[in-house]
């Protein structure tokens, strides 16, 4: 988090000038705080300039010489306070520039900073010196204004952003040959809702705000008042754009971020406040998991969720947070399965439902015995038979003859359910797309097509067919060890197959064993564990879902690499 200032004026001034003697003693003193660096861009005529430290303003020679130093008609200034897990170094100080034209400053956080590559060309992620959000921002920003103009481009930021990411604050500075832009557009609680308990300051009421003030011939922006100024505060969902010809001043209304984005950061305060280990027991890994649902609401519906971890040994439920807007009243219930389920009523109109959970897991793969024997049906526990039966999509009857002429044949055991796994993840291409409410593991075969959940059904089927139990599960996996798959998140589906009296995990989609699975339910099949089921006609507007990995120590989200689902 940080603080920012700058102007515009018809004559050039320098900082000293600009806040006066009690407003840089004010910004200086706030350097204690905002104490990972600070830098300074300003224009000299037709060239761009800065300069920039990674001390503490308040005990840097140079931002001593700079503030008196410096006069420009045009100027940012930045104090650094920086968010945890990213590096205090040259290459992630504020100002960042860009083509000799561009110099920005934020004040905030957009977390997880790794989608906000997916906004950018491969010619501006070569650009990047650091590993900010702040710099990434800065490029989706200038990719937006370049396109659509400056108002329309800060629009479009902001939609961007708030559509798929947690941002706290998109508050910022950009300095151009012609123009400063002042971007205030941050966080505040969701209707219903108290700001998350903190003792931090970036978590104060007022921390994000910004403000501007007339002095003589200049316009000043500050992200508190400083000094003797009359300052005026700016509004949330505002820019003001200062012209560098005359200092004259606008304001273009550029929206605020929509309620499912709100949720999300309240939500991500409060599981940094919840009581939970700061870092994971050894051989596990903690795991941010969680999802959005956005929906228009035709007509009054009932409804129930389905997107709750499981609290079990190989998982640990460490913080959760479930919130609906507009606010609703659910209740909280087990199924037949054991899953945990939110059943509530909707009424008409926008809808929207997120979750977020910090889990443990073993950063182990998944336990596997290649010797493990087939049971025979006589020895199976009761409630295991339920499992041999055709469901709803696991069409094990309509299969059984392909299954037993493939499969019949193979020695019973490991081998042939992993025989199984193969054919089917052979079979079958991926696509969205490609599947619908309707598709039986029979569509999907005869197809040769599906998405993960008829990957699962398929093999399902085959393994009843023979005789094997197999249940589907249904869940995050925010896989460990793999490179980052550039796809969006989504949820999972595989199996789980009963053999030598245990169950054991089996992925017909992946087609490997993974660590960090997840399991939100399991089932027959996704009947049985469907995150939404609505009683009514209902539209889905938007749905995220992320697995991201907790680095050690700080709290801090980084998005672990996404599996293919």
């Amino acid at each position: 988090m940080c603080r920012l200032v700058g102007w515009v004026s018809t004559t050039p001034i320098t900082v000293a000038e600009a806040l006066g003697e009690s407003g840089l003693a004010e910004l200086t003193e706030l350097s204690r705080l905002h104490a990972d660096g600070w830098g300074i861009a300003w224009w000299e005529g037709e060239r761009l300039r800065s300069q920039t430290s990674q001390q503490p303003a308040h005990s840097s020679p140079e931002f001593t010489g700079a503030v008196r130093a410096v006069r420009s008609d045009a100027v940012l200034l930045h104090l650094r306070w920086a968010t945890p897990g990213i590096t205090v170094g040259a290459a992630n100080t504020h100002p960042f520039l860009a083509d000799d034209r561009w110099a920005f400053g934020h004040n905030g956080a957009v977390r997880p900073a790794e989608d906000l590559l997916a906004f950018l060309t491969q010619d501006q992620r070569a650009a990047l010196n650091g590993d900010t959000d702040s710099e990434r921002l800065m490029h989706l920003l200038l990719t937006r204004t370049g396109a659509h103009g400056l108002d329309d481009g800060l629009r479009l930021t902001v939609a961007d952003v708030g559509r798929d990411l947690t941002p706290s604050s998109l508050n910022s500075l950009l300095l151009g040959p012609d123009e400063l832009t002042a971007l205030c557009c941050h966080y505040v609680p969701p209707p219903g809702t108290t700001p998350a308990p903190s003792l931090l300051p970036e978590d104060q009421p007022g921390y994000f705000d910004l403000c501007w003030a007339r002095l003589g011939d200049a316009a000043i922006v500050a992200s508190e008042p400083l000094g003797q100024h009359q300052w005026e505060p700016i509004p949330n969902g505002t820019a003001l754009v200062l012209r560098r010809s005359d200092a004259e001043v606008r304001a273009v209304e550029v929206g605020t971020f929509p309620p499912a984005a709100l949720a999300r950061e309240q939500s991500r305060r409060e599981l940094a406040a919840a009581p939970h280990p700061t870092a994971p027991t050894p051989g596990t890994a903690h795991i941010r998991v969680g999802c959005d649902f956005v929906f228009n609401v035709p007509v009054p519906v009932a409804a129930v969720f389905q997107v709750e971890p499981q609290d079990e040994p190989r998982q640990r439920l460490l913080a959760h947070s479930l919130s609906f807007l507009p606010a609703a009243e659910h209740t909280t219930y087990q199924d037949t399965f054991g899953n945990r389920c939110s059943r509530l009523d909707v009424a008409p109109g926008p809808f929207s439902l997120h979750y977020d959970a910090i889990v443990e897991v073993p950063r182990a793969l998944d336990e596997a015995d290649f010797d493990a024997p087939e049971d025979a049906v006589q020895d199976l526990p009761s409630e295991v038979l339920l499992y041999l039966l055709p469901s709803r999509f696991c069409v094990s009857d309509v299969l059984a003859e392909e299954a037993i002429n493939r499969f019949g044949g193979l020695d019973p055991g490991w081998h042939r359910v992993q025989a199984v796994v193969d054919a089917v993840n052979s079979h079958l291409t991926f696509g969205y797309g490609d599947s619908s409410p309707t598709y039986t593991a029979a569509d999907a075969f005869a197809a040769g097509k599906g998405v993960c959940r008829d990957f699962a059904h398929l093999a399902i089927s085959f393994c009843r067919a023979l005789n094997i139990p197999a249940r589907y599960v249904f869940g995050y996996i925010p896989d460990l060890d793999l490179p980052i798959d550039p796809a969006e998140m989504d949820f999972a589906a595989w199996m789980e197959v009963w053999l030598g009296g245990r169950w054991w995990t089996f992925d017909p989609r992946n087609n490997a064993h993974r660590s960090g699975r997840i399991v939100i339910g399991r089932g027959r099949d996704a009947v049985d564990v469907a995150m939404v089921t609505t009683y009514g006609l209902v539209d889905l507007v938007h749905m995220k879902v992320w697995a991201d990995v907790v680095l050690p120590d700080t709290g801090q989200e980084g998005r672990g690499p996404t599996p293919r689902r």
